[in-house]
């Protein structure tokens, strides 16, 4: 398991039950949420995504991006100038007798990127393949 957790907020965002083509993620704090991600790519697309805001040696302008295979999860990261990170997680259930969505956004800081790349890299790298 791993978790993305706001400084402003009780807010986080939790990654856990890994297995070598899904994993589930949760919203949790003031609203709950949670799917069951699947992936044809081992999750390498995810990591990258992570790692390579990590690797970053200043806040960047624009967005950076990863979705899921089927559009159950959405993740955009943007950067002030100031460092302030935000992470929109766009959860979703089409395809149901009852569909539904969700979007939240939660805000951590650019140093903390680093931490969060080597927690996703230990989640998402460390898996049974």
């Amino acid at each position: 398991m791993f978790e993305i957790c706001s400084s402003s907020s009780t807010r986080r965002f939790v990654f856990s039950d890994l297995s070598k083509d899904k994993f589930r993620f949760e919203l949790e704090g003031d609203i709950y949420a949670a799917v069951d991600v699947w992936s044809i790519d081992g999750f390498t697309t995810i990591l990258e995504l992570f790692k390579g805001c990590a690797s970053l040696d200043r806040p960047w302008v624009g967005s950076k991006s990863w979705g899921a295979i089927e559009g159950d999860l959405e993740l955009f990261i943007t950067c002030t100038s100031l460092g302030k990170v935000h992470i929109l997680a766009k959860l979703s259930r089409a395809g149901i007798a009852e569909e539904w969505s969700a979007q939240v956004m939660l805000e951590t800081e650019f140093g903390q990127l680093p931490s969060i790349a080597s927690d996703a890299e230990a989640f998402f790298g460390g898996r049974d393949a």
